[in-house]
């Protein structure tokens, strides 16, 4: 244990501390970069590798209710540009990329790449070249 109390933990020389004064969060913070930017995600799951290679359109979530719904108040815009095809936005290009956004009608869907299992959802409102998150997020 080091000398600061507000540090919870020693976690030893490969994973120090960010004292709170040091970062925009202004709490202690472990600094795990060394393990996550050397991490590589792998499965021995066939089933999973084959799932994460799978081509998706984003169709298959339009008729998949999930649990939760709450309603936003309008806070998240975003130039149209973005949604002017149905589709896939972002794909993992690896298997350290966890998610997988498309995008059907007014409709945003977050997945996830390993498994193309549907986390999020959100409803948009398209007007005037903008895209808002007005009338519900979902979730698993």
């Amino acid at each position: 244990m080091t000398s600061d109390s507000s540090i919870p933990f020693d976690a030893g020389p490969e994973f120090p501390w960010i004292p709170a004064s040091d970062n925009p969060w202004n709490v202690p913070v472990l600094d795990l970069r060394k393990h996550a930017l050397n991490a590589v995600s792998m499965t021995a799951d066939p089933a999973v590798a084959e799932c994460f290679v799978t081509p998706r359109s984003g169709e298959e979530y339009l008729t998949v209710k999930l649990s939760i719904e709450c309603i936003v108040p309008p806070c998240i815009t975003v130039p149209t540009a973005i949604f002017e095809q149905n589709g896939p936005l972002v794909v993992a290009e690896q298997m350290e990329d966890k998610w997988n956004v498309y995008f059907r009608g007014n409709r945003l869907f977050f997945s996830r790449s390993w498994t193309g299992e549907l986390i999020h959802s959100a409803v948009l409102e398209l007007s005037d070249g903008f895209a808002m998150v007005t009338v519900r997020l979902q979730f698993f």
